[in-house]
Parts: C-alpha cells; structure tokens; sequence
C-alpha cells in the first residue's frame, strides 16, 4: 500500500501569527473603551437631566408658593408678609426687600390661632441676611427628601425645614439649595412698590463637583 499523498492533495492549516493577534486585541480593546465612555456619558447626561428637571420643579414651587403666601394673607386680611401694621407699602415691612427662604411647617403648624392667622398657612418665608452666593450654602437654605410618606398617595415629599431639631432620619439632605429674592419695585413716577420681584434661585453641585444653578423670575402686583 502506497502511503505517500501528493502535496496537491494535502491541507495545511494556518495559525495567527502575533501581530495579527496584538492587532486583534487592540482593535477589540479600542470598541470596548469607546463603549464604556459612550455608556458613561449617557448615564452622566441622564443624572443631569433628572437633576435639572427637579432643580426647576423646585424653583416653581417657590413660585407657586409665593402667590399662595399673598393669595392667603390678601384673603385674611393681612399685608404680603402676614402682618397687620400701618407700615405705608402693599407688601408689608418685613418683605422690604431681601432674601428669604421657604420654611415648611411640619409640625401641626404651631402659632396658628386667631390672633396669629398668617401662622395657620403650610408654610413661611424666614429672612435671611448676607450675599445671595453665600446664602446658597446655608444649611437654612438645604432641601431634604421626606422618604416616609405621611399619605399613600404621595411617595416623598421635598422640603425645606427651619432646623435640624425639627426633623427625624426619615428627613435625607439633598444636593440642592434653595433662596428666594424679593425686590419691590416702583413703576413710572408711582411712589408706592407697585410689583414684587421674586426670583427663586436653586443652586447644587453636579457630577465633577460642577457648579449649577437654575433661576425663575416672576412679577406679583398687590391686586388687594
């Protein structure tokens, strides 16, 4: 028996050499680089995105808060900031201008009463004195999330609270600060503040420790 095979009939098989393997492996390398920073730079932009977006739902609170706090006070009877004096302006003499932030009363709102009506409302308005840069990092400013509900229709809450002796660990800080500016204003020759300027300024610090800050400016008129 003939056990010789021509060469024509004989298949050889031929290995990776290893450049061909390190050239493999880089270009394998370089997809999965590229897309671990894609997927990174997505879940960055999402955070950032939730971020903002709750950033400005709690600049419109402030907002909304704001014209509560007069359309209250207007139907009690009182001036803008809950007094009852014989201070000459619409807006009351402790809203004179300055910067505040927006307390929400958590416990049975304490002071409510007949002689003390301004102190019946959910929520008030605590001056706060120095620059408004500053006073974005004051704890006073600090919103915290409420993670126990106090109803099952509502699954958290966000608040900003007047000290921490108030509050209990169902109470978490979050990354975000909160200051209302309030400037009356006088329009034309009038020599009453016609209009109060509120801006509701909600500042924090996003991924890479970045600065941010979000700013909602409305005009209200004392329409008592």
């Amino acid at each position: 028996m003939n056990w010789n095979f021509k060469k024509n009939n004989q298949k050889s098989l031929k290995a990776f050499t290893l450049p061909e393997v390190i050239v493999s492996f880089s270009v394998l390398l370089m997809v999965i680089v590229a897309a671990s920073n894609i997927l990174s730079m997505v879940i960055r932009t999402n955070g950032e995105i939730v971020d903002s977006t709750l950033a400005y739902g709690l600049a419109q609170e402030g907002i909304e808060s704001m014209r509560f706090i007069r359309d209250s006070n207007a139907r009690l009877g009182l001036d803008f900031d809950g007094s009852k004096s014989d201070y000459i302006g619409p807006w009351g003499e402790k809203l004179n201008g300055g910067n505040f932030v927006l307390i929400d009363k958590i416990n049975n709102l304490p002071g409510c009463g007949l002689i003390n009506l301004a102190g019946c409302l959910p929520v008030e308005l605590k001056r706060l004195d120095g620059d408004i840069e500053d006073l974005l990092m004051n704890t006073n400013a600090l919103i915290y999330l409420r993670e126990e509900s106090i109803s099952d229709d509502i699954p958290f809450q966000y608040l900003q609270v007047k000290d921490q002796v108030e509050i209990d660990d169902s109470f978490k800080p979050t990354k975000f600060h909160r200051v209302i500016l309030v400037e009356p204003l006088k329009y034309k020759d009038s020599d009453e503040d016609e209009v109060l300027r509120v801006s509701v300024i909600v500042a924090w610090k996003s991924t890479g420790n970045i600065d941010k800050k979000i700013v909602l400016t409305t005009e209200l008129t004392d329409w008592k």
